[in-house]
């Protein structure tokens, strides 16, 4: 049975429709020990993170989570973990600008572009 942090960060991953594999390979490039994709899986399978460890990863997904409420509405693509990384140097730069990209609502037809400025919290 999966509790505590690993059961939530488990259902963080599946509300934000992060892979394991994409956490996993963020958590390597932030400098994560111990957190293979294997690991994630077998840690949500019951077989839980040592207190340290799943204490980074937690600090880890709500770093990620704040930045995704910034942007709400809008919803951030989870699935690549070296443009997450990035995203989080950034973010960790005190200041981040994200350039949404879509269609346009008045004529689908058209792209627009619209800028966010996301101050990170004092």
């Amino acid at each position: 049975m999966v509790t505590g942090i690993t059961a939530q960060l488990k259902q963080w991953l599946l509300y934000r429709s992060m892979s394991t594999d994409a956490f996993a390979s963020l958590a390597k490039l932030e400098g994560i020990g111990g957190c293979s994709e294997t690991r994630l899986r077998q840690a949500f399978g019951g077989r839980a993170f040592d207190g340290p460890l799943s204490l980074r990863l937690w600090d880890l997904r709500n770093e990620i989570e704040t930045i995704c409420k910034k942007v709400e509405p809008l919803k951030l693509d989870l699935s690549d973990a070296a443009v997450i990384h990035d995203l989080l140097r950034a973010w960790r730069g005190e200041e981040l600008v994200v350039i949404v990209s879509g269609p346009n609502d008045e004529n689908a037809d058209h792209q627009s572009e619209e800028k966010i400025n996301v101050s990170r919290p004092s």
